[in-house]
C-alpha cells in the first residue's frame, strides 16, 4: 500500500472512531484529529509535515484541509516520478 492510500484510509477510521466517540458523549475537535494525522507520516515525508505546520495554523485546520493538501502534494510527487524518466533520457 502507499503511504498515500495508507494515509488516507487513516484519516477514515480517525473520523469513524471519533464521531463514534462523540456519539457516547466525548469531546472532539478537528486539531485533535489534524495532530493525530501529523504523527503517522513516515520520516522520509518529514519535509511535508514540518511545511504544514509553518504554512497552516494548526489550531484552525480542518482534516479535509489536511487531506486536500496531502493529496496536493501526491500529486505533486506523481508528476515529478513522470517526468523523471523522461530527462534521463535526454
Amino acid at each position: 500500500m502507499e503511504l498515500f492510500e495508507f494515509v488516507t484510509e487513516y484519516i477514515s477510521q480517525i473520523l469513524a472512531l471519533t464521531n463514534q466517540m462523540k456519539m457516547y458523549g466525548e469531546e472532539f475537535n478537528d486539531q485533535t484529529n489534524v495532530e493525530k494525522i501529523l504523527r503517522i507520516v513516515m520520516t522520509q515525508f518529514d519535509h511535508i509535515m514540518v511545511a504544514i505546520e509553518e504554512v497552516h495554523d494548526l489550531s484552525v485546520m480542518t482534516v479535509d484541509e489536511l487531506s486536500g493538501t496531502l493529496q496536493a502534494h501526491k500529486q505533486h510527487m506523481n508528476e515529478k516520478n513522470i517526468e523523471k524518466p523522461i530527462e534521463q533520457a535526454f
